[in-house]
């Protein structure tokens, strides 16, 4: 607690260094050049039939691919053992004695050939593991995103978007399982796993010691710059506008650029309530319910000063320095505690989510079989879309490769934390994070989306509604009114609970490159926090630009790694299946 007590202490201080508009300009300004540079390395693109590809997409796809092919389908065939195994029908499993102490191989001072055996204890439970590790890719990328993606590539875009999910399983089930091969326990029992070390040791052992370095060093680097940006600070910043959005008192979302065109208001006042499409009449705006077809009429004006001035408005610190709080008070404890979080947030949140789109789709019943052919002829032969085919394609494939992050590392960090003997166990379990996040979650949002706009009222296909949330948010609205409140206390938890993962991803790459102390781990949380704070409180899209390009830049050296150490994945799956084996036989 003493160690609490000053991390809030130090949180108090920041408001008066990061609330200023003009540190967000400066910031921005300088940093800006450096950040595009970057980013456009990262996300380097080829055009096909107009539209850009990046190709890091390319290579995450194409791993995912190759992945799946070489490990006999694992997303599918592997599917009844991963709910077994995350139910805990197999936890009672008897210690892997099938290393042999001698011919002993040493990689950086430990013995390779025992890590499985010195670390069996772990820290958490398959399903602490999987859901700190859904916590992480969950969030405003399958509510946001979604809608995008959508607006752009049109219907068929959710084709592509579940295909490249279920190929992402493989890509989590490889580097999962070796992050738990591959993982050290301190003497307190504390995990250090993920990319930095199966990097390091499992291209050790296979004479490339030096490049495994480089490799784990880098996506070190690149994990704690994603950590503090992408992992943290953009979260509690859209977190924030979502919920001042939420409490402006007639305007519930406007985009300046389309002021004369259109504006959704959220009016609460006796005689109208509901969601409005307006459209602007001189200097007039007037407003046609959605459900009702009433119409009212307000001054522009009017509209406009209330879209800017919300009774949150230039309070954002506040909420930075709240959230930080409530994080603070969950990462000091460590995975242990933050998996003990997850596991009853994560469910909560996606099932509030679930649910709501159940009713959406439910209560538009006879249009889901239209939904559904659109999503299928939008796939294959899309008509009004920029690239045609290979457009919808790319979008869609785009759009779950930042959802789910499969294959840039992340998730091997949470997962090697768990309680098992046999890496491939955390590896199955594992290959359900895309299917959660990407066929389940995003699938869903996009359903709501395509249901309520089967008339063509909500967007139009082929042109971008950069919206994100509003446009979500509307779909919802369209069936269940108070549904944007319950969507916004989504939102805040989505932020939350990918921040939690995030600092866990973080600091483990921190204390690799700076040694795992207590002053290392103190130092991290701290920086962690503040950084909460400065992302509430200031719109640094430089710095946010940058952090994305940091978090896909970690699949580079992950990638690489992957490929050499599949022959080790396949070895340490079948002794999986073995065991498995024995103790049917054996039931």
């Amino acid at each position: 607690m003493k160690r609490l007590g000053w991390l809030l202490s130090v949180l108090f201080f920041v408001p008066s260094f990061v609330s200023a508009q003009s540190v967000d300009e400066i910031i921005n300004k300088k940093f800006g050049p450096i950040s595009d540079a970057i980013a456009g390395a990262v996300f380097y693109s080829i055009s096909i039939s107009g539209v850009d590809l990046p190709l890091v997409i390319v290579l995450l796809l194409a791993s995912a691919t190759f992945f799946t092919v070489y490990f006999g389908f694992i997303n599918f065939t592997g599917f009844k053992l991963a709910i077994d195994t995350v139910r805990g029908k197999y936890d009672e499993e008897p210690a892997d004695k099938s290393n042999n102490t001698e011919n002993v191989h040493s990689v950086d001072g430990d013995i390779v050939d025992t890590i499985k055996d010195e670390s069996m204890e772990g820290e958490v439970s398959h399903f602490q593991a999987l859901t700190a590790a859904v916590s992480g890719t969950v969030g405003l990328g399958n509510i946001a995103g979604v809608a995008i993606a959508i607006s752009v590539g049109g219907p068929g875009a959710t084709f592509w978007m579940i295909i490249a999910g279920l190929l992402g399983m493989a890509s989590k089930f490889t580097e999962c399982t070796l992050g738990v091969k591959y993982r050290e326990v301190g003497p307190d029992g504390t995990v250090y796993g993920g990319p930095m070390y199966y990097l390091s040791k499992g291209l050790g052992l296979k004479n490339m010691a030096g490049l495994g370095k480089v490799l784990a060093v880098f996506f070190a680097i690149c994990c704690i710059g994603g950590s503090f940006g992408g992992g943290n600070m953009a979260q509690s910043n859209q977190a924030f506008s979502q919920l001042e959005s939420m409490a402006r008192s007639k305007v519930m979302a406007i985009d300046q650029s389309l002021i004369n065109e259109q504006i959704f208001i959220n009016d609460n006042s006796q005689n109208a309530k509901g969601v409005y499409v307006v459209k602007s009449i001189g200097n007039d705006v007037v407003a046609t319910n959605l459900k009702s077809g009433d119409e009212k009429t307000f001054s522009k004006e009017t509209v406009i000063n209330s879209a800017k001035h919300s009774p949150l408005s230039g309070k954002g610190y506040i909420f930075g320095l709240i959230v930080a709080g409530l994080v603070a008070l969950v990462i000091i404890g460590g995975i242990k505690r933050i998996g003990s979080v997850t596991e009853k947030v994560v469910p909560f949140m996606c099932g509030i989510y679930i649910l709501g789109a159940l009713i959406v789709i439910f209560s538009n019943l006879s249009v889901v079989p239209t939904a559904f052919g659109q999503i299928i002829s939008g796939a294959f032969s899309p008509e009004g879309i920029t690239g045609g085919f290979i457009g919808v394609l790319i979008l869609g494939m785009r759009r779950a490769a930042f959802s789910n992050e499969a294959g840039v590392g992340s998730a091997a960090i949470a997962h090697s934390a768990v309680k098992t003997n046999y890496p491939a166990s955390e590896g199955v379990v594992a290959l359900l994070e895309p299917f959660i996040d990407t066929v389940v979650i995003c699938t869903m949002t996009a359903l709501v989306i395509i249901i309520t706009n089967i008339d063509g009222s909500m967007m139009t296909y082929g042109v971008e509604n950069a919206e994100g949330v509003e446009a979500t948010s509307r779909a919802f609205a369209s069936v269940i009114p108070w549904f944007p409140y319950v969507l916004t206390l989504a939102v805040v938890l989505f932020a939350i609970s990918t921040m939690l993962s995030w600092s866990y991803y973080g600091l483990q790459s921190w204390m690799y490159l700076f040694g795992k102390s207590k002053v290392a781990d103190f130092s991290y949380k701290i920086i962690f926090c503040i950084f909460i704070v400065i992302g509430a409180s200031s719109s640094l899209k430089a710095v946010f630009a940058f952090s994305d390009a940091m978090i896909f830049a970690m699949a580079i050296p992950n990638l690489v790694g992957l490929y050499f150490l599949l022959p080790v994945v396949k070895d340490e799956l079948k002794k999986y299946k073995t065991k498995i084996a024995e103790i049917v036989a054996n039931a």
